[in-house]
């Protein structure tokens, strides 16, 4: 008896013993947790190898012989209980899942809030020790514990319920895994749950039904299968015995698990079971993928690291000045704890996380629109569709049900991506057609440098578009313009009548009901892609299809298999012209079978048929002795024939897909009315046809890429093309969007004009590259570095799924060269190098084979239209267009400018372009994150130096805790988050992609600025404000120095002012609670002119403009929010805080003045000496 480890070949690893579970990366075991990694990597690296299947070359007798089965009778049940105990069930592994717990504490202790809880720790300890020593200690170090653990908590359980999620992957996966399976066992036919099937189960499957394991075809009627799932091609897959690839994904007599069977039956050997199918693969390699951390994770944890160097060394260094100074231990630990805490920016971490909620949005796509709504209880999406009212906003009203974010998708519309993180930043993407799950991969997105892109749906439009004609020896351009305005022939000639009577009646596409409003080319059709394109050309140019139709009507069709082999779906017959069913084909409406031959009544002859036929080029003409020529059927000689030859290498050198037409008017004679065709056993002619002519289609580009292309390639960001077409097609759509560019050769452009052999060529003399799948299955990963690093413009054709995750670990290991830039910048001399070691790569994947990639990328994009569930869940963005030229709207600033560039002769956009609202995203977010933090810093050195001027000079606390608190979780808020709404910088998209090495989001440059100049600024205002009213109050500068211990012992009620005056202690508290509104008051004041000045890096203000609604607003509520906390009755007793005179309003703005003369002229000379930045 033969091992069941051999049984399936496909996978290096099945030679393990228990094959069925333990291979999976989750279950390996070793002595050390290094063992468990270099175990896990060797498996990681056996699952990325090409499928190595032979199971589709062998014949019937030999697939019997190896399973041991009974191709008739199936496996005896007792064979079958035998396999499942040695294989296990047919199941996915799950993965080891993060116990909810463990996810919600990293929420709470993870990143920035661990800096909050020390500082909330030390608050706690700051007061302890005061109670200890003190008989009435203060109780703001106590206030300021519990804000900060408040702060925390809040935003921690917030964040958790917004992002919190464990990989949601292998849920998807189990969604498409079969319920039941209908095996023949021991020569009967039983239903068994589809975890009993076992390898040489001999599996039936139909219509409907899914495919419960990778199954061998041993026979099959008309069986179609649906791969989109697994490698997103849209159209059914023929599925028949018949061995037709030397690939096993691309041979037809092999089924996939979790693939759907649409139409027929098929009958196979089950040859793969639960992780060893290559759905298993695909799981195990997605679910095992260890995913590196995000670029803003860096950055914040290196934040975090600087903040708290630079807290700890003030806070060491005072606290050894306070022992000089003499203080006792205890209150020079009190300093310390108290220095660390200031230099805690309390409300950043709000900051950072805010979220919008409430309200209702709408934006644009797939024909339709998404409606989303947020709620108190969640976020609810729906799919309006066309011309949806205004009312489906609300909930109830609209046409489709509404579903809560964590769903699977909407029932009747595209599958709605499910969790996503609506971040203030991601609210306004969606409307720009990107849904993004956190701020995370938002920023990511802003800092990538390569993108691998797929071809069909998101460079080009998804839809099937005429380009090209041949007829009367002739090659034209198609005229899909509405109007046809752009007619290159002319119409009236006869062959092009009778080609677009062939185009139109052997053609099953038709457009769907009520679209009548709708222009011809953005219609939706049911039926083939390549018909649909053929059916739309010919009513716009001859009018409607449907008449044409009518007039001639079909008798007899004949749907041709690529095999060579008839099946027959017939409209209606002869005899009598009634119809009659034929039960062996069974068409899905929404794709039906692509006819190949129909004969028609005619309508010129009463008595007459017409035979057409369309199909492959070579084939058809195979078919033919005679052509038509203007009008007239003349002899197919050999001159007529090289000249078909040449104008079809011409088309398909463009990439096109070309189809052959030609017809026969059958004899009446022969054929007259009511005649039977019988198309089982074909009783009419099929040779000795009439050849009509060609036409070619290709998917057009979409019309906003070839400028998304060029804004990528200013930006230093390469773009390269992964796509599963053919090395041509993808060829001539890479330059069609520019991934190549004009004049920019290949190693075969190179070798045809200098007309010798490819070899010869030095492949460092082509700066674009073309790799087929086949080569890349050679390469080692030395020479896939060679190619990814000497050439800047790249396509990868005829790749599989695991080629395209080994291209995006390729790319990873990259250290970028700087593409060719639109706009020239100067780079300073001994500038540090441009990109780090290794580049931040995006790709886009819409199959559920491109899993492992998305999920490996810096940032995996999938297609929100024709996305699969499982690829949606693997990705951290989702296009809800499909459009690439929506990746660059998240790269670039958040002004989406129109992209114009003229699209080929007959390309419709396939969508209008239209002007959005600013939004931040990409390049942007890290910008104006950057510019929140810097103006939340700087207000921490007039909160920190009172503090120190306290330790150090010994005079009365100018700020008190209470009054920062209401600076960092009050009147900053609003204006730190407006600058999120901050508008593009005109250099964004000319800028090179962001260094994460030397470009961190806060740099020793930002802590100079904002602590060392502005900070600086702002301390002095302050001060000028505090000295002035202690001054107008009788305490002169020089009184204070010193006065601390009689100013706070509550003892004395006799100190002398300046002037003589006493003070009791209650008398001098007013005062010094007065100082703290003042200055409070005044670093408002100086935060105005910060929060201007940080609207621009290097622009001045003046060119940048004030637009920015929100921080008009946030510069009018933190004044007001100022004032009520001044004039507020009650404010005295709650807060401590005391009205103010009009005039230490004013005393702060010399100061803010100067801060904001001060930036312009450091911005001006920043841009006239670029190096110095």
């Amino acid at each position: 008896m033969m091992p069941v480890a051999t049984v399936t070949p496909m996978l290096a690893v099945t030679s393990m013993p228990m094959a069925g579970r333990e291979y999976s990366p989750a279950a390996t075991t070793s002595e050390n947790g290094g063992g468990k990694r270099k175990q896990k990597e060797k498996e990681l690296d056996e699952l990325k190898k090409e499928v190595n299947l032979d199971d589709h070359k062998l014949s019937l007798d030999e697939l019997g012989r190896k399973y041991q089965v009974d191709l008739s009778r199936g496996l005896t049940n007792a064979r079958a209980a035998e396999i499942l105990v040695q294989d296990g069930p047919n199941a996915l592994t799950p993965p080891p899942t993060t116990p909810e717990w463990v996810k919600f504490c990293r929420q709470l202790f993870g990143g920035f809030s661990i800096l909050l809880w020390i500082g909330a720790i030390l608050c706690f300890l700051a007061y302890g020790i005061q109670a200890a020593m003190e008989d009435e200690p203060s109780n703001d170090n106590l206030y300021l514990g519990v804000v900060l653990a408040a702060v925390v908590i809040v935003t921690g359980c917030f964040s958790y319920y917004q992002e919190a999620k464990s990989s949601k992957i292998m849920d998807s996966f189990k969604n498409m895994v079969p319920q039941q399976a209908l095996v023949i066992r021991e020569g009967e036919k039983i239903q068994i749950n589809a975890e009993n099937v076992v390898v040489g189960d001999l599996v039936e499957v139909k219509g409907g039904d899914r495919v419960p394991a990778d199954m061998r075809i041993i026979s099959s009627h008309g069986c179609k299968v649906d791969n989109s799932s697994l490698t997103g091609e849209s159209e059914p897959q023929t599925r028949s015995p018949e061995f037709t690839h030397e690939n096993p994904l691309e041979t037809r007599n092999i089924c996939f698990f979790s693939t759907n069977c649409v139409e027929g039956t098929a009958r196979g050997i089950v040859i793969s079971t639960g992780d060893r199918t290559v759905m298993g693969r695909i799981a195990s390699l997605a679910s095992g993928l260890e995913v590196g951390r995000t670029p803003i994770a860096m950055e914040i944890e290196h934040f975090i690291r600087l903040i708290t160097g630079v807290a700890v060394f003030l806070g060491l260094s005072f606290f050894i000045l306070s022992l000089i100074l003499g203080y006792t231990w205890l209150e020079a630990v009190i300093f310390l704890i108290g220095i660390i805490v200031a230099n805690v920016p309390e409300g950043l971490l709000a900051t950072v996380t805010v979220r919008a909620t409430g309200g209702a949005e709408e934006w644009d796509g797939a024909g339709g629109h998404w409606f989303h709504w947020e709620g108190v209880v969640g976020d609810w999406f729906c799919w309006a569709g066309p011309g949806a009212p205004s009312n489906a906003l609300v909930p109830g009203a609209c046409r489709h049900p509404w579903v809560p974010c964590e769903s699977r998708g909407c029932p009747l519309s595209p599958a709605v991506p499910p969790q996503v993180c609506l971040t203030l930043t991601a609210k306004r993407m969606a409307r720009k057609n990107c849904l993004v799950k956190n701020l995370e991969a938002v920023e990511t997105l802003g800092s990538t440098s390569t993108i691998c892109s797929d071809k069909t749906g998101t460079l080009t439009q998804n839809r099937m578009t005429v380009a090209h004609m041949w007829f009367d020896n002739q090659i034209h351009e198609a005229d899909t313009t509405e109007d046809q305005s752009g007619a290159t022939f002319d119409k009236r000639s006869p062959t092009w009548a009778a080609l677009a009577r062939i185009a139109g009646l052997c053609n099953r596409a038709v457009f769907k009901p009520g679209q009548e409003n709708i222009s011809i080319s953005k219609r939706d059709t049911a039926g083939d892609a390549s018909e649909s394109a053929l059916l739309k050309c010919i009513q716009l140019s001859c009018g409607s299809v449907k008449k044409m139709r009518d007039k001639n009507p079909k008798v007899t069709e004949i749907p041709f298999n690529s095999t060579n082999k008839y099946q027959v779906c017939r409209a209606g017959g002869g005899g009598g012209g009634g119809p009659r069913a034929v039960g062996r084909c069974h068409p899905v409406p929404a794709c039906p079978p692509c006819p190949q031959l129909s004969i028609h009544e005619r309508e010129e002859d009463p008595q007459g048929y017409l035979l057409v036929m369309k199909g492959a080029p070579e084939r058809i003409l195979d078919r033919c002795s005679r052509i038509l020529l203007q009008g007239q059927e003349v002899p197919l000689d050999q001159e007529m024939r090289e000249a078909f030859q040449n104008a079809y290498l011409e088309l398909g050198g463009l990439g096109e897909r070309v189809l052959g037409f030609c017809h026969l008017y059958l004899p009446p004679d022969k054929f007259p009315r009511g005649f039977r065709f019988d198309a089982d056993d074909v009783n009419f002619p099929t040779n000795d046809l009439c050849f009509v002519g060609l036409m070619s289609m290709i998917d057009p580009p979409r019309a906003a890429v070839p400028d998304a292309v060029g804004k990528c390639r200013s930006a230093g960001i390469k773009v390269i093309m992964v796509t599963g077409d053919h090395p041509i097609t993808a060829k001539a759509i890479a330059k069609g969007v520019g991934i190549i560019s004009e004049g920019n050769e290949t190693v075969e452009d190179i070798a045809a004009r200098l007309n010798i052999p490819v070899s010869q060529v030095n492949p460092r003399e082509a700066k674009a590259c073309v790799v087929h799948g086949s080569d890349l299955k050679d390469m080692t990963s030395e020479q896939l570095d060679e190619i990814l690093k000497n050439h800047t413009e790249i396509v990868f054709a005829r790749t599989s799924p695991q080629q395209k995750l080994i291209i995006v670990e390729g790319c990873q290991r990259q250290c970028p060269v700087p593409v060719p830039r639109l706009v020239p910048i100067p780079v300073p001399h001994g500038a540090p190098s441009l990109y780090p070691k290794g580049a931040i790569v995006a790709v886009t994947g819409d199959g559920v084979n491109d899993s492992p990639a998305l999920k490996k990328a810096d940032i995996g994009i999938a297609m929100g239209i024709a996305g699969s569930d499982v690829s949606k869940q693997a990705a951290d963005m989702i296009l809800l267009d499909d459009n690439f030229a929506s990746i660059v709207t998240g790269v670039e600033e958040g002004w989406c400018q129109p992209l114009h560039h003229p699209p080929p002769p007959g390309w419709a956009p396939a969508a209008p372009v239209t002007h959005h609202p600013p939004s931040p995203s990409g390049r942007l977010i890290f910008d104006n994150l950057k510019k929140s933090i810097a103006y939340t810093l700087t207000s921490n050195i007039p909160e920190i130096t009172p503090f120190l001027l306290f330790i150090i000079a010994n005079i009365p606390l100018p700020l008190g805790t209470v009054t920062i608190l209401c600076i960092d979780l009050g009147t900053d808020m609003v204006p730190a988050i407006s600058l999120a709404y901050e508008a593009a910088e005109s250099d964004i998209m000319k800028r090179q992609p962001r260094n994460p090495r030397t470009d961190k989001l806060v740099n020793e440059r930002l802590i100079s600025m904002a602590y060392g100049q502005i900070g600086m600024i702002q301390a002095l205002g302050g001060f000028f404000t505090y000295f002035v009213i202690l001054a107008e109050n009788g305490f002169l500068p020089g009184t204070l120095v010193g006065i601390r211990l009689a100013w706070d012992d509550r003892s004395t009620n006799d100190l002398e002012d300046s002037y003589g005056q006493e003070w009791t202690y209650e008398q001098r508290k007013v005062v010094e609670f007065t100082c703290h509104t003042a200055f409070f008051a005044s670093i408002v004041v100086v935060q105005w002119a910060d929060l201007i000045i940080c609207k621009t890096r290097r622009n001045s203000v003046f060119q940048q403009g004030m637009k920015n609604k929100i921080l008009i607003f946030g510069l009018l509520e933190e004044t007001a929010l100022a004032a009520f906390l001044s004039y507020c009755p009650g404010m005295g007793v709650a807060l401590r805080m005391y009205p103010l005179k009009v005039t230490w309003w004013f005393c702060a703005f010399p100061y803010s003045l100067l801060i904001f003369a001060y930036d312009e002229v450091r911005k001006l000379i920043l841009r006239r000496y670029p190096g110095g930045e």
